[in-house]
């Protein structure tokens, strides 16, 4: 006879993000008035016993307050663990919390360490943050061929907005060799 074993945790961290990403925000809201702790209960002790993924998605439930109280504090914490475990994710969002000083000191430098760690792992969000902050010089020294480098690498993915700054330094010559034809690509 061929008994499978199921992972009911990683089922049940499945279930929870499908209906977190799935269901419209109002029914989600409705659903949290309605006392549905149950779900928040499970992503709590997930978390709790380490779980990256559950970890990322309390700190989100924090920072949104969406079926808790809204403690951009607790996010940070949340996150922090995660991006310790490495969730690009976690790192990309715990980069946004330092840079608008949300539950945490206003940081660039630390923004700027965090939102690498994400962009190495391919996050077009983070990548494309890390081009803006290069172009403007906050936490590093300010660097047009580093933004134009993370850019570059955000517009792969289809990140309008590294696109069009992509386009708009090959237009001005800003961190490349200026080229109306990658201007107009771009």
């Amino acid at each position: 006879m061929n008994i499978k074993h199921y992972n009911y945790k990683g089922i049940l961290i499945i279930l929870v993000s499908l209906f977190l990403v799935l269901t419209p925000a109002d029914a989600r809201d409705k659903s949290a008035e309605q006392g549905n702790a149950n779900a928040q209960s499970a992503w709590e002790k997930f978390a709790e016993q380490g779980n990256a993924n559950a970890q990322y998605y309390l700190g989100r439930a924090y920072y949104f307050g969406k079926g808790v109280t809204q403690d951009y504090k607790q996010a940070v914490e949340w996150w922090g663990k995660s991006a310790e475990q490495g969730d690009a994710k976690a790192q990309y969002y715990l980069g946004n919390a330092y840079s608008f000083g949300k539950g945490v000191k206003q940081d660039y430098k630390q923004a700027v360490e965090w939102w690498k760690k994400s962009a190495e792992q391919g996050n077009a969000f983070a990548q494309y943050n890390l081009g803006v902050i290069y172009e403007q010089g906050d936490g590093v020294e300010q660097d047009y061929k580093q933004a134009v480098y993370w850019w570059e690498k955000s517009a792969e993915q289809e990140h309008a907005e590294a696109q069009y700054n992509l386009g708009t330094a090959y237009d001005l010559g800003q961190g490349v060799k200026k080229d109306i034809d990658k201007a107009v690509y771009w």
